[in-house]
């Protein structure tokens, strides 16, 4: 056999191709696990993502919601001062009427 027959077949040689090889299925282990990690922080990207953007549409529908009532209120004022200046200007009316009507 060559020399490097002889150091495959013996224990040293073994164990360094052992240790290569382990060493080699280590780094596709920790590459699978970088892709891995990579993939659930992708989707952990997305799902926070997702999560913003129904905060904001809920901001948004609370929004239209706090708009839409404030304007339905407007169009609802009370009419009380109006009733008001007109009472008042009918019971000026009434007294000069009363007025005049005494005096001739």
């Amino acid at each position: 056999m060559s020399a490097f027959g002889n150091f495959i077949s013996s224990s040293a040689g073994s164990s360094a191709i052992s240790g290569i090889l382990g060493l080699g299925g280590g780094l596709i282990l920790s590459n699978q696990q970088k892709q891995n990690a990579k993939g659930q922080a992708n989707d952990a990207k997305a799902i926070a993502d997702a999560q913003v953007k129904a905060q904001e549409l809920a901001y948004q529908t609370a929004q239209l919601q706090l708009q839409a009532q404030q304007g339905g209120k407007s169009g609802a004022k009370s009419n009380t001062g109006l009733y008001v200046g007109l009472g008042i200007g009918s019971a000026v009316i009434l007294g000069l009427v009363v007025y005049l009507a005494v005096k001739k």
